[in-house]
């Protein structure tokens, strides 16, 4: 057998326990926090490891300290045992799984190499599957000559399900939306959510068929609504981010690592910020701070000091990018100093 024991004692003992036991010569002197099984005596040897001496009582529910070579060794319950009928079953996902999706969100996307002949098979296939009993290419391809402008976008501004894009001049606009109404109607889909900061887009419109602007109290203007994880405001035409930060009783690093993972910033426009939380996360692995043990210190100084400039980034306007139609040509330079720790910046 590998391991006899796990974790003991299982939880934190209340600090009650720690302070009764102060000033004595403990064998273990953390004995209220959980950890591993040091050294398991037999019976053989425990008449000559324990010694005569008073035995102290350190909890009313009986923890006592008793004397041995090792000094004193506490032993009893630590709480009264409860029996209940009382089960408990939940889901959830798990923080492992979260954390991922947290560390690859700026990962800069690789571009696979495929094959030629890989290519020529997945186009035979897209044009010979059988649908309804009819072999039908890719619904955007099948349209283009009747909706161009949206056959394009449906492949470049489409994510999940919503589409995310934009035109040059409002006559443009209106004939983009008219198109992309009329490719998705082919496929029996109605676009619904509508927003837009061109005001002759939205009246021609359903009602029921437009987003209902959102009220965010921190926010510089009424008028938003959530897009690819930050909010949108079409009156000013900017994106902005909303973060509200849990207070917990006890930081330790699952309840760090569950706040930090709520950070969603898939366009990277806060990396740095994103980076700093990586970079402390760094810290609480090389520290060696088991899942639940109660973060204090400095690090516990550092990280109540990143939540509260966190909810700073509620100020931080971003407008949308626009570039005017024809010939142009745009240059974006980004500097930024080296660091031991790591480094980040954006250019946008």
């Amino acid at each position: 057998m590998d391991q006899v024991l796990g974790n003991h004692p299982l939880v934190f003992l209340p600090a009650e326990v720690g302070n009764s036991a102060s000033g004595l010569p403990l064998a273990d002197p953390e004995f209220c926090k959980p950890s591993l099984v040091d050294l398991l005596l037999g019976s053989d040897v425990a008449g000559q490891v324990l010694c005569s001496g008073s035995v102290i009582a350190l909890h009313r529910d009986g923890l006592i300290a008793f004397p041995s070579v090792f000094g004193y060794l506490v032993m009893g319950p630590a709480f009264p045992f409860i029996q209940s009928n009382d089960q408990t079953v939940f889901t959830g996902v798990s923080l492992a799984e979260v954390v991922q999706r947290f560390w690859k969100v700026e990962e800069v996307p690789s571009i696979p190499h495929t094959d030629p002949l890989d290519l020529e098979c997945e186009s035979h296939y897209r044009r010979t599957l059988p649908l309804d009993g009819h072999s039908e290419p890719n619904g955007a391809h099948r349209e283009r000559a009747t909706f161009p402008r949206a056959a394009a976008i449906l492949e470049t501004d489409l994510y999940v399900d919503d589409i995310c894009t934009g035109a040059s001049s409002e006559h443009e606009a209106l004939l983009l939306r008219d198109e992309l109404i009329g490719i998705l109607a082919t496929a029996g889909y109605e676009l619904r959510k509508w927003v837009s900061n061109c005001p002759r887009l939205l009246p021609d419109l359903p009602a029921d068929h437009r987003q209902d602007p959102l009220l965010f109290e921190d926010s510089g203007s009424p008028h938003c609504t959530s897009v690819l994880g930050v909010q949108y405001q079409p009156v000013s035409d900017t994106f902005s981010f909303r973060f509200t930060a849990v207070m917990a009783k006890l930081w330790t690093k699952r309840s760090v690592l569950s706040t930090v993972a709520t950070i969603f910033d898939p366009n990277g426009w806060i990396a740095p910020v994103i980076f700093w939380a990586k970079y402390f996360l760094q810290r609480l692995w090389i520290a060696e701070i088991s899942w639940d043990e109660p973060i204090t210190g400095d690090l516990l100084t550092d990280w109540l000091g990143f939540l509260n400039r966190l909810e700073s980034i509620t100020q931080v306007s971003i407008p949308r990018h626009f570039l005017p139609s024809g010939k142009y040509k745009a240059s974006l330079h980004g500097f930024c100093d080296a660091s031991v720790s790591g480094y980040a910046t954006v250019v946008y």
